[in-house]
C-alpha cells in the first residue's frame, strides 16, 4: 500500500536522519509534503524513513499502520526544522502516524494523527512498481490542533498537501 512517499507539509508520515544534500534527500524521499506559504513562497518537508508497509490483493490495499519519526521531517533550514518540530510536538509525539489504512481501486482512507490529534484522511493512490504505491493526500494543519505558524511576517497556509511511497507485500 503505497499510502507515504509525499507525506504532509510537515508530515504525514516517516523518520530520516539528517543529510548533507538537498538532491540526495530528494531521491531518498518517501514523503514529501507541500508547505505554501503567505504572503508568497513554498517549500517541501522530506523525510527517507517510512516505518512499515502495506500489503495488497489485486485491487485492495491495507496496512494498520505507518509511521514516521518526526525528527526525520527535513525543509532544508534547520531552523525552521526546529520550530516544525516544536509545533509538531515531537517530544511528546516523537511519531506522525497512519492507521487503520484501507483503499480499493485508487482511493482510500486513514487514520492521521499528528501532534496527539487524530483525524479521518482520504486519498488517492496510484501503483507506481510491483511493490510500492504512492498515496496524495490533503491535511488541513488546524484540524490537528496547529494554527498561527509565521516567523518574521511570513505565515504557513493551513492546507498542506502529502505524497508518500509506501511500500507493499502481494498477498
Amino acid at each position: 500500500m503505497n499510502l507515504t512517499r509525499k507525506l504532509f507539509s510537515f508530515f504525514i508520515w516517516v523518520a530520516i536522519t539528517q543529510m548533507n544534500s538537498t538532491a540526495a534527500l530528494a531521491d531518498a524521499a518517501k514523503i514529501k509534503a507541500q508547505v505554501a506559504l503567505f504572503p508568497v513562497g513554498s517549500f517541501e518537508v522530506k523525510s527517507s524513513e517510512l516505518i512499515g508497509t502495506g500489503t495488497r490483493k489485486v485491487n485492495r490495499f491495507t496496512a494498520s499502520e505507518l509511521k514516521v519519526p518526526v525528527k526525520s521531517l527535513v525543509s532544508g533550514i534547520s531552523l525552521r526544522d526546529t520550530h516544525m518540530r516544536e509545533h509538531l510536538l515531537e517530544k511528546e509525539h516523537p511519531y506522525v502516524l497512519a492507521k487503520d489504512i484501507t483503499a480499493y481501486d485508487g482511493t482510500g482512507t486513514a487514520a492521521i494523527i499528528i501532534a496527539g490529534v487524530t483525524k479521518k484522511v482520504e486519498f488517492n493512490y496510484k501503483i507506481i512498481d510491483d511493490h510500492t504505491a504512492q498515496a496524495v493526500f490533503k491535511i488541513k494543519l488546524s484540524d490537528f490542533k496547529i494554527k498561527n505558524i509565521s516567523y518574521k511576517g511570513v505565515g504557513v497556509e493551513d492546507e498542506v498537501e502529502v505524497t508518500i511511497d509506501v511500500p507493499y507485500a502481494i498477498n
